[in-house]
């Protein structure tokens, strides 16, 4: 989302991290180095903060762990990582949007290219559906090239590519227009240079 309505999404993103965490806006404006007033303006949508850091503190003093989006997969497995990542796509593809979006408003001017997921026919790195991994792979690569066209956009990797269920996977992958949601721009990237 962008404009006005991404600017409610966010409100009420903050405002329910704030309530969840039984925190003031005092207290948390405290933990987080901003006045209570501040704080209650970007929680009702009046203003929107002028760093993403700022939004990933909030998230953090509130109890979230914003940079491993386990919210948006509550329930799955977790994955390899220590700090409770979800091996499983997200539940509503909708999450998924908005963290690419916000990863890229984000960091963009510091990324050149995406990898989409690591490791992904590993199941200890990923654990969903190839479809639906095709159509993730869809989503970010309009993301990013909207919101950075000149960064390079490159397939999930994929692991173990001597066995048969790295070729499976692969095959699949293929069949369902998984490497030209990708590469497409990576090769306009390239030829354009």
């Amino acid at each position: 989302m962008t404009g006005l309505d991404g600017e409610r999404e966010l409100a009420a993103a903050l405002l329910g991290l704030k309530e969840r965490s039984g925190l003031s806006y005092r207290q948390l404006g405290c933990r987080v180095f901003i006045s209570s007033s501040t704080l209650h303006r970007y929680c009702s949508g009046q203003g929107v903060p002028g760093e993403f850091d700022l939004v990933l503190r909030i998230a953090r003093e509130c109890g979230a762990n914003p940079a491993e989006p386990a919210w948006a997969a509550p329930d799955a497995r977790k994955a390899a990582y220590p700090e409770g990542a979800r091996a499983a796509p997200p539940d509503d593809l909708a999450d998924w949007d908005a963290f690419g979006r916000a990863l890229v408003r984000h960091a963009g001017a510091r990324i050149d290219a995406y990898e989409l997921w690591v490791m992904a026919n590993h199941e200890h790195h990923y654990n969903g559906s190839v479809k639906t991994l095709v159509e993730m792979t869809r989503r970010a690569s309009r993301i990013i090239e909207e919101l950075d066209p000149d960064a390079t956009v490159v397939c999930p990797s994929v692991t173990k590519l001597w066995t048969a269920r790295a070729h499976r996977f692969l095959t699949e992958f293929a069949a369902l227009g998984g490497p030209s949601t990708a590469t497409r721009r990576a090769s306009s990237s390239t030829n354009a240079g």
